[in-house]
């Protein structure tokens, strides 16, 4: 989270020294509009929200990015190295004998191509870092676990975060923030 507040200053300081707007413009009107039925109707708006956003959108979005995107470029990489380089693994002579490990550059550039997409898609161009960084970041938990159970779990998580704020906001515990 402090890496994700780091890149999202930098990238504001960024766009506001070439001039744009720093501001979240694409998705505040959304926002504005979930804060303000939080404020006139709580007792539905939290449920439907928390349901929507840290439950049904990561457990989506995981299920489309990592497990289809991701893999599918992965599988893809895997299968045109494998071709472009006869499908053999080769025999190092100065590493006793051993196989040579596959080359990691399939999961490699499949997990920058799916984060770019992925966070590119979400419209925001001062947390555009920090999104890259978390698909990133996910696609890595993806490699290591081999499942999508702890990706959706990291994914509830991160999206609980800008859930309170539009919770809190609607509430009027929190002001808006200055931009």
């Amino acid at each position: 989270m402090i890496l994700g507040g780091f890149l999202s200053a930098v990238t504001t300081v960024f766009l506001r020294g070439l001039g744009y707007s720093a501001e979240s413009t694409v998705q505040q009107p959304f926002m504005d509009s979930l804060q303000g039925w939080v404020a006139a109707n709580p007792a539905v708006a939290v449920p439907a929200i928390v349901a929507v956003v840290v439950f049904l959108g990561p457990a989506a979005e995981e299920i489309a990015f990592r497990g289809g995107i991701f893999r599918l470029l992965k599988h893809l990489g895997e299968w045109l190295s494998g071709t472009l380089g006869g499908g053999k693994v080769k025999v190092e002579p100065g590493n006793g004998g051993r196989e040579k490990a596959p080359s990691r550059l399939p999961v490699v550039l499949a997990a920058v191509l799916s984060s770019v997409f992925f966070a590119l898609l979400h419209l925001e161009p001062v947390i555009l870092p920090t999104l890259l960084v978390f698909a990133l970041v996910l696609c890595y938990i993806l490699e290591r676990t081999k499942s999508l159970l702890p990706c959706i779990v990291a994914h509830a998580t991160f999206n609980s975060f800008a859930t309170s704020v539009i919770v809190l906001g609607g509430l009027g515990v929190l002001d808006p923030l200055p931009v």
